[in-house]
């Protein structure tokens, strides 16, 4: 039976996505900063006094056009146009085959009014500012708050990066650093498969705290099954 190669690119980009949340735990410096999956977008990072709210994408298949990440930032806007002095900034993390060159490193708010904020939907133009009635001033300041990374590290690149933290912050060597990995997908799949927001929220602490208890249950499971519960306990 020939593969679905939409759904394998469609499962890669969720494991994309669970990898980069994995990532920021691990690399995030605030050990009590509370990070989500699936909050306001697909992953929030959120301190005392700011959130970042991230929307990752994975298209190694497919060149980059502005429209592309067009509905992610229609839908950030209006995020922040229900309330404009929020703290939040919002973020799109994307890996793409190539085109990048086509976004400038800097452009203006009429750019970002033509090629992210203006759509067509049954051969009517939407110019969704006008439709929420923001004005320059406030589409400038919603663009200070929006950061757009189409360079983001590959699949197998951000895999690496995920290694050599759990390498440095384990102490441990590559074998072992894989079933640290392991334990920290299983945690993550649990976070991602819950229904109610706060339970999807983890802070790095706890998050390597987890890691390390799992290690510790599996390892208490097989001593039991080998040497006998006598024996553990004469260990413990």
């Amino acid at each position: 039976m020939p593969q679905n190669r939409e759904a394998i690119d469609t499962i890669k980009g969720y494991y994309y996505q669970f990898d980069y949340f994995i990532l920021k735990l691990l690399e995030e410096n605030n050990k009590d900063a509370y990070i989500y999956l699936e909050g306001i977008e697909d992953i929030d990072i959120e301190n005392i006094d700011s959130r970042i709210a991230v929307q990752c994408k994975y298209y190694d298949k497919t060149e980059y056009r502005h429209s592309v990440i067009k509905n992610p930032i229609i839908e950030m806007f209006k995020h922040y146009s229900k309330d404009k002095k929020n703290n939040i900034q919002y973020y799109i993390y994307g890996h793409y085959k190539c085109g990048q060159e086509k976004l400038p490193k800097d452009f203006d708010i009429e750019f970002l009014k033509k090629n992210f904020l203006t759509y067509t939907k049954d051969k009517m133009k939407h110019e969704i500012f006008e439709e929420l009635n923001i004005n320059d001033e406030e589409i400038l300041q919603f663009k200070n708050k929006l950061k757009i990374n189409i360079s983001a590290d590959s699949y197998e690149e951000q895999e690496k990066n995920i290694n050599n933290l759990i390498k440095k912050i384990f102490n441990c060597d590559e074998e072992l650093s894989q079933y640290y990995y392991n334990n920290a997908l299983a945690i993550v799949k649990v976070l991602a498969t819950n229904s109610e927001i706060q339970k999807r929220k983890i802070t790095p602490k706890q998050f390597v705290t987890m890691i390390k208890n799992k290690k510790e249950k599996v390892f208490n499971s097989i001593y039991i099954q080998k040497k006998g519960i006598e024996n553990y306990c004469r260990f413990i």
